[in-house]
């Protein structure tokens, strides 16, 4: 049985107290660590080098998704699964471009945050039903709402390879979530970077940006 090493930042004690006694009870979670800001966030990050950081989105200092892209960079193997109370759909739309593994409310319950969090640590993308049902509402079950000039010149499948692209996922790795081969998930891929006018995935996220600005 593999641990995992998970830290958590929040900076409601009460919440990080919460989620601490919730995963004590499973013999492979380890919370190697709680902070309660942007700055404790980041020497966990780099004193512990856990596995998987569950992060607040609105922190003191650094925000959650401030702090995002750099642990991500910094550490491509980190999983992040982020928390908040926001309902606003713009910021959950913000949140999976800035490559989050992971989204949830904090009312999640918590059979379904332990399960998002076996589902992030298998490489798999895992978001809150009630924040899905929400970003899926108008995007016919795709997890990103994109720009409507964008949106409809891409298939269902370009939205979702899209997507995965967005969290860092490479062409083997989309291949095998999606069950189609690399050389299709590579096409897709060219068919969006046509339609982005951009030559790497690094180009889109800016572009994106651009559009919904």
């Amino acid at each position: 049985m593999k641990l995992t090493r998970i830290a958590i930042i929040d900076d409601h004690r009460i919440v990080t107290q919460a989620i601490s006694g919730l995963l004590a009870q499973f013999k492979d979670f380890r919370v190697v660590g709680v902070g309660y800001d942007g700055k404790s966030a980041l020497e966990l990050v780099v004193s512990q080098k856990p596995d998987l950081l569950i992060l607040d989105l609105q922190l003191p200092g650094l925000s959650g998704s401030e702090l995002l892209p750099i642990v991500k960079k910094a550490y491509p193997h980190l999983r992040v699964i982020i928390l908040t109370a926001s309902q606003i759909k713009q910021t959950w739309q913000k949140v999976l471009a800035l490559g989050a593994d992971g989204i949830a409310l904090k009312s999640v319950a918590s059979d379904v945050l332990v399960e998002g969090i076996r589902q992030v640590i298998q490489g798999q993308m895992f978001i809150d039903p009630d924040i899905q049902q929400e970003l899926s509402r108008n995007d016919s079950g795709v997890y990103l709402s994109l720009p409507e000039a964008l949106a409809e010149q891409l298939t269902r499948r370009e939205k979702e390879i899209l997507l995965l692209v967005l969290n860092d996922l490479t062409s083997k790795q989309i291949a095998e979530k999606l069950n189609i081969s690399d050389r299709t998930v590579s096409k897709h891929r060219e068919n969006i970077y046509h339609k982005l006018g951009v030559n790497s995935s690094d180009e889109i996220l800016p572009i994106l940006q651009q559009m919904t600005n």
